[in-house]
């Protein structure tokens, strides 16, 4: 039921949660009165406005002589509130110095005012989802109240509703910030379970088990108050959200106190002697019957507490058990700062990487922070992490909930650079549901301003594994093949200075060349890669040959390896070569696309003398036969000792070549 209001900074919001508010405390009301308009007017116009109303309260004089104005008060007055919105716009402030209770009647209230005081112990009671918004100092005199006492679960009712009683048996207490006392006799009863947040309580006090014998209900818990003042809270009286205690009935039934409720102050400065609690109401008491202590609600002070010298209590009430207190969190203000990282150059189709860092400086958890960034028209989103919760047109939203004093939090955020020169300004802006100490809302934003420029054009080098390689000579043709660089040992090369358009590009590396166009307007990113091409050479049984030598043309004759297990590898630019191997004395060349096919295989042939009277062949000069030996396949000359005169034979590849 609790309607959470947020207003700008040195706002007062303050508003009370409470259910089953027909049978809360009923004690008859001297005057109700009922508001008929939200305007906020004061003449005999036969409406009764609020600001009348509270007039009427507090001077017992009735607004007009006009049938339907508001009518004369008279002791502890009540004032019905139709559902909306209440300005009283007076310009004084608003005095309550006769008891008073606002009472929803029939939808959530909000009422703006200026300054509030509560004075001539007068008790301001609220019931009902009213929201009281005021922009001033809140101020609370000795003997006065703002309560909301019993405005929380009847007897039986809520989360820790404490167990009910029977003959001769108390019901147990409510719990809420701790658990309910047991309720006792002839047997014990349950007390309730606790519940609730005590960083930030918002939840009602559950009510006391009922009596189970003669209808005797349990105790209500204690209503809800939330607290932010703008200005000075100043408590010399009482600001209460109090269990009710249990009732006895005869000598054989009692039942169960209800549990405190919950109290959230948040305040630039809290001051005065007087007292804030949220108590659990006592258990009956009867001859046979002992109703169990409702348990202690919860409170949670956000503010300067320096200048407070008054009592904060969450205590358990008392009966068979004495239940649990509840919880109180007191600190100072949290100090929400935000930073803003970003390059300071970027280039159109570049995708850039802003940081956000958002954390409490303060000594007080922030709650409800949440993060605006609004990007730059320059740029488009592409991602985040964490995801935003909101994305409306160039904005995003990041809901990062509570943020613990000295704790802190990153977000990042992916843009797309659309614009081709200006600059790029990105703000970021954080607010927080708590009111901030330290430097206040002055560090809660951050900007960050990048110039956008041509981009920076890129050329790599890569081998097939996708390594740099250095040594790349890069060239660019714009009216004739111009210089570009050369790769590092990175295996890139950038240049700033060309205008980004559409050019070819040309890699030379290890003696060849290969080219490509690309448009480095919408991709400033290009990329050359080598394939590792692998020479075999193999016997005529396809076994590997070592000390094979290797060479490739690529603008003359360059030296490729020589075979260890039959091969040797080096990493070219794709596109066809010439390869040559040299083994035994010969020589033999193939030419080989290594784009589309990377190994290059040359295989010997086995040649024998039948009559084992070969002794030498030539090769570039004469060199020793051994019968069975390996050779390249060419056509040799080949020396006998038997007379047989020199003779040419063929050698083929991959086969027994039979010689004389």
């Amino acid at each position: 039921m609790k309607r959470l209001l947020f207003t700008t900074l040195l706002v007062f919001s303050f508003f009370v949660s409470s259910v089953f508010l027909a049978t809360v405390n009923p004690t008859l009301a001297a005057t109700i009165m009922v508001v008929s308009t939200t305007s906020d007017i004061v003449a005999d116009d036969g409406l009764c406005s609020l600001s009348e109303a509270i007039t009427a309260a507090n001077t017992d004089t009735a607004s007009g002589a006009t049938a339907g104005e508001c009518a004369a008060g008279s002791g502890a007055d009540r004032i019905d509130i139709p559902t909306g919105a209440y300005t009283l716009s007076g310009g004084s402030p608003l005095i309550i110095n006769s008891d008073l209770t606002l009472n929803e009647a029939g939808g959530p209230i909000t009422i703006i005012l200026g300054d509030v005081f509560i004075i001539n112990g007068a008790k301001l009671r609220i019931l009902g989802d009213v929201a009281l918004d005021i922009s001033g100092d809140l101020t609370v005199e000795a003997g006065s109240e703002l309560s909301a006492d019993a405005g929380g679960y009847p007897g039986d009712n809520g989360p820790g509703a404490g167990q009910a009683g029977g003959f001769r048996i108390g019901g147990g207490g409510g719990g809420h910030g701790g658990i309910g006392g047991q309720g006792g006799g002839l047997g014990v009863r349950s007390g309730g379970a606790a519940y609730g947040d005590d960083l930030s309580p918002t939840t009602l006090g559950s009510g006391g088990g009922g009596s189970g014998y003669a209808n005797a209900p349990g105790g209500y818990g204690g209503g809800h108050l939330d607290l932010t003042v703008g200005g000075t809270l100043t408590v010399d009286g009482t600001i209460s959200a109090n269990g009710a205690d249990g009732v006895t009935y005869s000598t054989y039934a009692a039942s169960g106190g209800g549990a405190g409720g919950s109290i959230q102050v948040s305040a630039g400065t809290l001051a005065g002697s007087g007292t804030v609690q949220a108590n659990g109401g006592n258990g009956g008491i009867s001859s046979y019957a002992w109703g169990g202590g409702g348990a202690g609600g919860r409170i949670s002070l956000f503010n300067d507490l320096s200048y407070f010298v008054g009592t904060i209590t969450v205590s358990g009430g008392s009966g068979y058990q004495t239940s649990e207190d509840g919880t109180i969190y007191a600190d100072s203000l949290p100090d929400i700062a935000v930073t803003k990282q970003g390059p300071d150059t970027v280039a159109v189709g570049e995708e850039v990487t802003y940081t956000i860092g958002v954390s409490n400086q303060g000594d007080a958890p922030a709650l409800n922070v949440a993060v605006t960034d609004t990007l730059p028209p320059e740029v488009s989103f592409v991602s985040a992490n964490p995801i935003p919760d909101d994305v409306t047109g160039q904005v995003l939203t990041f809901n990062l909930g509570n943020i613990d004093a000295g704790a802190s939090t990153t977000i990042t955020i992916n843009v797309s650079v659309d614009a081709t020169s200006g600059t790029a300004t990105n703000t970021a802006s954080a607010t927080t549901g708590s009111t901030e100490g330290g430097q206040g809302t002055s560090n809660n934003s951050a900007a960050s301003s990048a110039t956008i420029g041509s981009p920076d054009i890129t050329v790599r080098l890569l081998d097939s594994l996708g390594n740099g390689i250095e040594g790349g000579v890069v060239k660019h043709y714009s009216s004739g093949w111009k210089d570009f660089g050369t790769t590092d040992a990175t295996g890139q090369v950038t240049n700033s200075s060309i205008t980004p358009k559409s050019y070819k590009f040309r890699m030379t590396y290890a003696g060849a060349s290969n080219e490509q166009t690309q448009d480095v307007e919408t991709d400033p990113l290009v990329v050359f890669q080598t394939t590792s091409v692998t020479v075999q050479l193999k016997d005529s049984g396809g076994n590997p040959i070592d000390t094979g030598q290797v060479k490739y043309y690529a603008s003359g004759w360059k030296t490729f390896g020589s075979t260890s297990g039959g091969q040797a590898s080096l990493e070219l630019l794709p596109k066809s070569y010439k390869f040559r191997m040299t083994y035994a004395g010969a020589s033999n060349e193939q030419t080989q696309d290594v784009e589309t096919d990377p190994l290059v295989v040359f295989q010997t042939g086995k040649v024998v003398s039948d009559s084992g009277t070969c002794t030498h062949y030539y090769a570039g000069g004469w060199k020793v036969f051994t019968s069975g030996m390996e050779l390249l396949p060419n056509t040799y000359k080949f020396r006998f000792n038997d007379g047989e005169p020199e003779t040419n034979y063929e050698v083929n590849a991959g086969s027994v070549n039979n010689i004389h």
